[in-house]
């Protein structure tokens, strides 16, 4: 992957995030793969996952401190079910040292739960 290269000799933030897709066209990655099944629940192969990505970063001369993590709400995250405990388990990707970031906006899941409140 070049763009962390760039980001590194250029000394910019880099957020990495979690998406499946992007996994599945990694090296070895199962193309007919489904992306939404968690095996070990979804928060623990989110944050995994992730960490490995961040690994990758790492390896490629960003520095730490540059690092911002996404846990990639609704990116191959289908449902309530799939972001749900990544929202109420942030404090798993806070224990990790980096930002969080949470892009929330115009998701899907967010007006599910909204219209099973009785709230939308």
């Amino acid at each position: 992957a070049e763009l962390p290269h760039v980001v590194a000799d250029h000394d910019c933030l880099y957020i990495v995030q979690h998406w499946r897709g992007w996994l599945a066209g990694s090296k070895g990655a199962n193309p007919d793969q489904d992306t939404s099944v968690y095996e070990h629940g979804v928060l623990t192969d989110v944050h995994d996952e992730l960490m490995r990505q961040v690994d990758g970063v790492l390896a490629a001369g960003v520095k730490p401190e540059r690092i911002i993590i996404d846990p990639g709400l609704g990116f191959s995250k289908p449902g309530i079910e799939h972001n749900l405990p990544l929202l109420t388990g942030l404090e798993t990707f806070r224990a990790t040292g980096y930002p969080v970031l949470i892009g929330q906006s115009r998701k899907r899941f967010i007006s599910a739960m909204l219209t099973e409140a009785g709230a939308a």
